[in-house]
């Protein structure tokens, strides 16, 4: 299993993930036995493979079992399943469809092109164990794939299941009964996984490009280092691509099985073997699916204990297991997509992922709204256009609308609000009337004329003949200063003029004071909408919260991710904090995400920046996001009211 194995299995999330464990058949079963090195790799020169990729150690690389086709389900099950035997059959999927159609990014593209689907985000790694998890439309991601390091990782759609076929081996419900949805791993050959172990009957199905898998006995897992990972079992916390085996000795006592899947190859990896996985060329795409099946179970059977008893326990359940199998019922091997509607009345988990279209994961994504105290609602999360190039301004907008953001933040820059305005005239996702469109008055533009020329001109910017919302960028008003305080309540009454006329739906204020507030709530006649002010893990402004709080006034974040926090050598304590960072990677989110979770809980207005595409989606898996068992981890992140 590729990197799913370290995060889901299946659909199971992360904390179940931490019951993984070493298991394993009887060595008698195998047919190959272990060998092990004598030498002491303390002493003198470098043991052979040290500082090299994982496998480089091993003086002989062993084969697994190469069938030219699969046998019937009763074999597999008597000969291979209940002995745990790798194998792989050549050839043993090269008759699906997908093999010769999904090597055409325009069949992609044109099939599944508005479908969405999970991808991962390598360069958004919280370590180098976890990455941040987002949705993209499979025409995005072809976009994509090749110039970043993207990897989708995902249930196959109901189309995709038009190109795939359940094997013959698992027209048998003994199979099928226990068999998880079909999961299709994409990218553009760069990915490798670490050496872990996956807690399901695995069967990998090479599409198109190949994999590498070095595999090693279950038993082996004693010798990989995986009792120290910081996270879960199941992994080893070797680097593979480096080995240290002066610091990890052991490690040259396991024994290395290597193969490389070819396009409609499909290999069989059983429960508790370790494994390591790299994708190859040479062109892209590599898609393989990945098939599995949940069997022992010991994850559920097995009573805690040590990780000896673990494994013994697992070993236990397997020897228990019946030598031979018989198929109660039987299908022909059909597209999985017509087996879905022949089998319904079984109800069975390997068909409960996939879905017609994209709308259940959008209607998750959707966006929630707030009513202000204007009587207009505003969206919960919105984007920021400052930082974004204005190279890359429109098409960030573009995608930001596809994926459903209507609220829209942009920055004091004649070209940030002018390229908003020509994408919100010409876009075909949202109508005008649907997008929430912020804009800030400067301190710089305060009094009647320059207030009211400072948002005439940011109207003609937009291409539009109301605002949403106008933010008055607040002074720091001294209360002996009298000059200041009128000048405030000129560039006010002008903003509550414009209301009247239907020029500003909601009026709010930025970077205010809480005097200062208590002041303007007194002499405002339109009732102030919003307050836009700082607010982080470290700051978190109670008393200016409650007091919008108690006034029905709605607060919005700015530098939500802790940038005014910034050290002198560039460090950001909140986004570097090791807390958030087991948060983020039981979350499978990115810290940013996180926070963005954490505001929104508490019942805060974000309109984050995002640099790019990615980093909009990233923001917007927040919205899945549940952070509520780590809530004292949050309540107790050293901050100042």
């Amino acid at each position: 299993m590729e990197y799913q194995g370290k995060l889901y299995v299946g659909a199971i999330p992360v904390l179940l993930a931490l019951a993984w464990v070493f298991l394993g058949p009887k060595l008698e079963d195998v047919s190959q036995t272990l060998s092990v090195s004598d030498a002491d790799p303390t002493q003198g020169t470098p043991p052979k493979g040290h500082l090299r990729p994982f496998g480089y150690h091993a003086d002989e690389e062993k084969g697994i079992v190469e069938l030219d086709e699969f046998p019937d389900p009763e074999t597999f099950y008597r000969d291979y399943m209940r002995k745990s035997v790798p194998l792989i059959v050549r050839g043993g999927v090269k008759h699906w469809p997908a093999v010769e159609r999904w090597k055409s990014e325009d069949y992609l593209r044109e099939k599944f092109g508005h479908q969405v689907f999970n991808v991962m985000f390598k360069n958004t790694s919280v370590d180098k164990n976890h990455f941040g998890h987002m949705f993209m439309y499979m025409d995005d991601y072809l976009n994509h794939y090749k110039n970043h390091k993207l990897y989708l990782d995902a249930s196959i759609s109901l189309e995709m299941a038009e190109d795939v076929t359940l094997p013959k081996v698992f027209g048998c419900d003994t199979y099928f009964k226990i068999m998880k949805p079909y999961q299709i791993f994409f990218n553009a050959g760069w990915s490798s996984t670490d050496l872990h172990l996956d807690i399901t009957e695995t069967f990998f199905a090479q599409v198109t490009g190949q994999r590498q898998w070095i595999l090693t006995t279950p038993r082996d897992g004693k010798n990989t280092y995986s009792d120290d990972f910081q996270y879960h079992t199941g992994i080893s916390q070797i680097d593979i691509e480096s080995v240290d085996l002066i610091n990890f000795p052991d490690v040259t006592k396991v024994d290395v099985y290597n193969i490389t899947a070819n396009p409609g190859d499909i290999i069989y990896v059983p429960e508790g073997w370790w494994h390591q996985v790299r994708a190859k060329g040479p062109n892209p795409p590599n898609i393989a699916i990945a098939i599995f099946l949940h069997w022992l179970n010991c994850q559920y059977e097995v009573p805690p204990g040590t990780d000896a008893e673990y494994v013994e326990g697992c070993i236990k359940i397997r020897e228990e297991k019946p030598l031979e199998m018989t198929c109660g019922m039987k299908v022909d091997e059909a597209p999985m997509s017509e087996l879905k509607e022949t089998l319904k009345h079984m109800e069975l988990d390997v068909f409960t992922s996939i879905s017609e279209d994209a709308s259940e994961i959008m209607e998750e994504l959707e966006i929630q709204t707030s009513l202000l105290k204007s009587g207009y609602e505003m969206p919960d999360l919105g984007l920021a256009l400052g930082d974004i190039p204005d190279s890359e301004l429109e098409a960030a907008l573009e995608y930001a609308l596809k994926t459903g953001y209507r609220l829209f933040d942009p920055d004091l820059s004649e070209e940030s609000e002018s390229i908003l305005g020509s994408v919100l005239a010409s876009n075909k996702h949202c109508k005008r009337e649907d997008a929430f469109v912020i804009v800030k008055v400067p301190q710089d533009s305060l009094g009647k004329d320059a207030t009211r020329k400072s948002v005439e001109n940011s109207m003609k910017r937009l291409q539009t003949d109301y605002l949403d919302l106008v933010l008055l960028q607040v002074p720091s008003c001294d209360p002996k200063d009298e000059e200041c305080w009128e000048l405030l309540k000129e560039s006010w009454q002008t903003l509550e003029e414009m209301n009247a006329t239907g020029s500003i739906r909601s009026l709010g204020v930025m970077d205010i004071k809480i005097k200062n507030l208590r002041d303007l709530i007194k002499i405002a006649k339109v009732p102030i909408s919003v307050v836009h002010s700082r607010f982080d893990l470290m700051k978190r402004r109670t008393k200016l919260r409650q007091l919008c709080n108690d006034n029905g006034i709605r607060f919005m974040a700015h530098s939500l991710m802790g940038e005014k926090w910034l050290t002198e050598d560039g460090q950001n304590p909140i986004l570097t904090s090791n807390d958030l960072r087991v948060v983020s990677a039981t979350s499978r989110a990115t810290t940013q995400a996180v926070l963005i979770r954490w505001a929104l809980d508490q019942n805060v207005t974000v309109v984050p920046r995002a640099l790019n595409p990615f980093y909009i989606s990233l923001n917007q898996r927040a919205l899945m996001v549940d952070i509520s068992e780590f809530e004292d981890t949050f309540e107790n992140f050293p901050h100042a009211d």
